[in-house]
């Protein structure tokens, strides 16, 4: 979740709403995550202590993000295919089978100077 940019990463507080629709789901339920903008670059998991967990669901029409595998989970991160400006996107992340407590974390870049790294934002109880 750390960029290769050639600043170091901003310290204050990050600009950027993000939002889910339902706090509390089962084993295998969808949760929809919001990120308003605009903003380039992006990286988000849902983790469970420092791992990520669950995966993200994707149409194969997606022009602008795809799943990345994180922490030896298939398609457990989610990230920008491109640097264009995005705005007020919406995911489909997948619960896991774990019940718990998750967190979802977030790095994302305004530009290649500023951006905001591993950001816990919400909360997603799993039961």
């Amino acid at each position: 979740m750390e960029p290769f940019h050639l600043v170091n990463a901003q310290t204050s507080k990050m600009p950027y709403k993000i939002s889910i629709d339902k706090p509390k789901v089962k084993p295998g339920e969808t949760v929809e995550i919001g990120i308003d903008g605009p903003y380039k670059g992006l990286i988000v998991e849902v983790r469970k202590g420092n791992k990520a967990s669950g995966n993200f669901v994707l149409n194969k029409t997606e022009n602008y993000f795809q799943t990345i595998n994180c922490h030896g989970i298939k398609k457990s991160g989610l990230t920008h295919k491109n640097s264009a400006v995005k705005s007020n996107k919406t995911f489909l992340w997948r619960a896991p089978t774990v019940p718990g407590t998750y967190v979802v974390v977030v790095t994302i870049a305004k530009d290649g100077l500023i951006f905001w790294t591993k950001k816990p934002t919400e909360t997603i109880t799993v039961v």
